[in-house]
């Protein structure tokens, strides 16, 4: 993780900072903190995340994602935003993020703010897997950038009183297997030609045998739809695409801190 300091990207930075299995740096400029994950990515063929606040630092990423999407290197790019009723109020350090780097990112998320619920944790979690997916590249497409733009309320620091349990969203049955496995929560089957511009065909499915899993991919790909398989799923990992675990925890972690 290479992150920039900055209030609004609080959670994101806390829980990376926390977390066991990762590695971060600091850095102050946003656009040597993009080009050294786009160097460190070339080197080791594994995409650096990149976290920068609210504002104009966002625009400062371009560069380098520019060049990333040029020669195909992964990237990934957390971006702290402003919640959505406080977009387009003429606030501090509020500028249009959705879609900023256009089409040089591979996959864009505009990830609603965190509400406590199970639901939204698997909706997020599902997410962070298909990004990296997307971002190393699927059944041969182009590896390279992908921006998740994550919507943060205040209070933003990790020990102010929450609204909501922060810790209910992990109790359900499915969540517990994902934290114990040390799996992705969702992986992507081979051969289903996923692209950003019919996403809207995912399947999702929480098959229980080797046997389901593949059916599942079968029945997509007759439909020339991609498949979503959850790590209930007992697909070997020679058969789908891994998503970056540890990027899923610290973004479960920091959906936690931010309430």
């Amino acid at each position: 993780f290479v992150i920039c300091p900055g209030s609004r990207s609080t959670p994101i930075t806390a829980a990376a900072a926390a977390h066991a299995g990762t590695q971060t740096v600091v850095m102050h400029d946003e656009r040597a903190a993009a080009f050294y994950a786009l160097g460190y990515a070339r080197a080791s063929g594994r995409a650096a995340v990149v976290v920068v606040t609210s504002g104009t630092a966002v625009a400062n990423l371009l560069p380098a994602i520019m060049e990333a999407s040029a020669e195909r290197v992964p990237m990934l790019v957390l971006t702290a935003d402003r919640p959505p009723e406080l977009r387009e109020s003429g606030a501090n350090q509020t500028v249009d993020q959705v879609h900023l780097f256009g089409r040089y990112a591979r996959r864009f998320v505009d990830v609603a703010p965190p509400d406590g619920s199970a639901v939204g944790l698997r909706a997020l979690l599902t997410n962070i897997d298909t990004s990296v997916a997307f971002a190393h590249g699927i059944d041969g497409a182009a590896a390279g950038p992908v921006h998740l733009n994550f919507m943060f309320r205040e209070p933003l620091e990790p020990r102010a009183r929450s609204p909501w349990d922060a810790n209910a969203c992990l109790c359900g049955a499915r969540i517990q297997a994902w934290l114990r496995s040390r799996r992705p929560f969702t992986v992507h089957a081979p051969g289903l030609n996923i692209s950003p511009s019919h996403e809207w065909g995912l399947s999702g499915a929480g098959a229980t045998a080797d046997d389901d899993a593949r059916a599942v991919a079968a029945a997509a790909r007759t439909a020339g739809r991609p498949s979503g398989i959850n790590s209930g799923s007992s697909c070997s990992s020679s058969e789908a695409v891994s998503s970056g675990v540890s990027v899923a925890d610290v973004i479960a972690d920091a959906d936690a801190v931010a309430h």
